[in-house]
């Protein structure tokens, strides 16, 4: 059987109300039946004391009641029964015969070892039992014995009263605290209901419900939302990686495989075959250079970032493309201040790599200054040239495939080498930021928080 967590809450606290009743019913009943005696003992004494009086009054000048009184006594007595018995100070016996009775027929002693106890011993005056269904009470006052007994019966009828009332008392309790479980239980699963109807429906409403709560509700909630925008992240690159790699592999590998093809199916010079060469290296540097920009550009940056030595990891990126510059006449400088700095050294690499390379690429003369200044929140790396510059809306560059108006004319390129940039410029808290020279140029300046 399959219990929500709406029954489950339900059944525990219906569960913990009906034992904690039980529990209580029980004190109660030990503590009340404590409370029944004490009135009934304290009710046939009093009852006894009062007889005692009214037949010291009457049989002062040995003289009966009259029926009048009789009756009257007996409406006092209400329940209980009484008799009277004579006792002779001489011998210490008491008339086996009541002097007065309240009862029409005529009945034994009820406390019989009571009614000894009283007429032998002088120094005891009042003796309390529960003999069969009595409670008995017997006095002694001058030459009289007073037993007033009680049915016992009347305590079981005041329990009975007692018992009736708690199952009462407790089944409104139990059904008033069932429905406030109930709604309570509603309150608590209805936010999940909605969260799981909003799971089923993720493509149509993206976002999740009861955020701005501060209790499990809203952290489950936040939990999912996180949860879905790295899915989405995730679907997103996986669509770009998708559209990267059938719209920028395709032309390099068709075109590798047809310069390899056509140097072997034709028998050509030494001299051609260098040029074939040199076709396929291209080809094959660029296909690495587009690899790692697409693995940049999809991959979800690392959560533990490694400390490393940022001076020294540029400092790598500009002797390997030293040669690149060199080819091309460039002068490529490198200074800086040496920065510690903790980040993912991957992403971090190849993002100095592409905005050299990007310089080197589009200058023709002059030179590349590459800088690393320290601040006490982070870190400045600045790269200017002497190229082409920047379009009018650099901000546009940072798209993926996107490519400024005669780019094409001066390298071939993919147009993610500055979408790699800022992915991850943005993954590692910063800002980056593209202008052209005043004397002529570009400028590419990347602010990178200390973490």
């Amino acid at each position: 059987m399959h219990w929500s967590i709406r029954n489950k809450l339900l059944l525990l606290c219906l569960g913990v109300v009906l034992c904690g009743f039980a529990l209580e019913s029980l004190l109660t009943g030990v503590f009340y039946r404590r409370v029944v005696d004490l009135y009934s003992q304290e009710r046939v004494t009093r009852l006894a004391t009062f007889m005692s009086g009214v037949m010291q009054w009457w049989f002062d000048g040995d003289e009966a009641p009259d029926p009048g009184d009789s009756d009257w006594l007996r409406s006092e007595l209400g329940p209980a029964q009484s008799m009277v018995y004579h006792v002779d100070l001489k011998t210490g016996r008491y008339s086996t015969t009541p002097v007065w009775k309240s009862m029409k027929s005529t009945l034994p002693p009820l406390d019989p070892e009571g009614l000894q106890t009283l007429a032998r011993n002088m120094q005891v005056s009042e003796v309390t039992c529960i003999c069969g269904a009595y409670r008995v009470a017997s006095k002694r006052e001058w030459k009289y014995i007073v037993q007033v007994a009680l049915p016992l019966s009347i305590d079981q009828q005041n329990m009975q009263g007692f018992r009736q009332t708690t199952l009462l008392v407790g089944g409104g309790v139990f059904l008033l605290v069932g429905l406030l479980t109930w709604l309570i239980a509603q309150s608590i699963t209805r936010p999940l209901e909605e969260l799981s109807d909003r799971a089923r429906k993720l493509e149509r409403s993206p976002v999740f419900p009861h955020q701005q709560r501060k209790d499990e509700v809203g952290v489950l909630s936040r939990a999912l939302q996180e949860g879905l925008q790295e899915v989405q992240s995730a679907r997103e690159r996986e669509k770009r990686f998708l559209a990267a790699a059938s719209h920028e592999l395709r032309t390099p590998i068709t075109a590798l495989l047809l310069s390899i093809e056509q140097d072997a199916r034709k028998a050509r010079t030494m001299q051609d075959h260098q040029k074939t060469l040199s076709r396929v290296h291209a080809t094959a540097l660029r296909l690495r250079e587009l690899s790692s920009n697409l693995l940049t550009l999809v991959k979800p940056q690392s959560a533990s970032h490694l400390t490393l030595d940022f001076t020294l990891m540029v400092g790598g990126v500009i002797d390997e493309l030293m040669p690149m510059a060199a080819e091309k006449g460039l002068w490529l400088e490198f200074n800086g201040d040496p920065v510690k700095f903790s980040g993912d050294p991957h992403a971090l690499r190849q993002m100095v790599t592409n905005l050299v390379s990007n310089s080197i690429k589009f200058t023709t003369q002059g030179e590349i200054q590459v800088h690393i200044q320290s601040q006490p929140e982070g870190l400045l790396l600045t790269v200017a040239d002497t190229g082409m510059g920047f379009p009018g809306n650099a901000e546009d560059l940072f798209q993926p495939f996107a490519r400024g108006s005669g780019a094409a004319q001066w390298t071939a390129g993919s147009g993610l080498g500055l979408a790699v940039v800022q992915e991850v410029v943005q993954a590692h808290q910063g800002n980056i930021a593209l202008k052209n020279r005043e004397t002529g140029g570009a400028l590419a300046s990347v602010w990178l928080p200390h973490r």
